[in-house]
């Protein structure tokens, strides 16, 4: 594991801690999708590093390179987690849902568009 994976298990570490009772604000519908897009933007990132593993493809995300390492993809991800459940968090209660659904659609809608040009070779 390389040391960007670390820094962003770091990174990442004190928002869990810090902002735990975040989650504890919102209803059972919000904390659903927002478990959803996590799950679906960490899958994201898992076929998108076995993509770029196998040499055939490259990054199209304009913050990375064509051929980012997995710590990268991974300190990505990590901020994009941690952006997008404090802007549903903090912009009003009304749009969360919003928020959280589009992130969770864009993030399985990669999921699987990536997942479909691996497995077809």
């Amino acid at each position: 594991m390389s040391y960007i994976k670390y820094l962003a298990f770091i990174l990442i570490l004190p928002f869990i801690f810090s902002c735990a009772s975040i989650p504890a604000k919102w209803s059972l519908r919000d904390k659903a999708l927002g478990t959803i897009a996590i799950t679906g933007s960490i899958a994201d990132t898992a076929i998108t590093e076995r993509m770029l593993d196998t040499g055939r493809y490259k990054e199209t995300n304009l913050f990375l390179e064509d051929h980012p390492s997995d710590g990268a993809l991974g300190l990505l991800t990590a901020i994009e987690i941690i952006g997008v459940m404090l802007l549903a968090h903090y912009a009003p209660e009304k749009y969360r849902p919003y928020i959280l659904g589009t992130w969770a659609a864009i993030g399985w809608g990669c999921t699987y568009h990536n997942y479909r040009l691996w497995k077809k070779e």
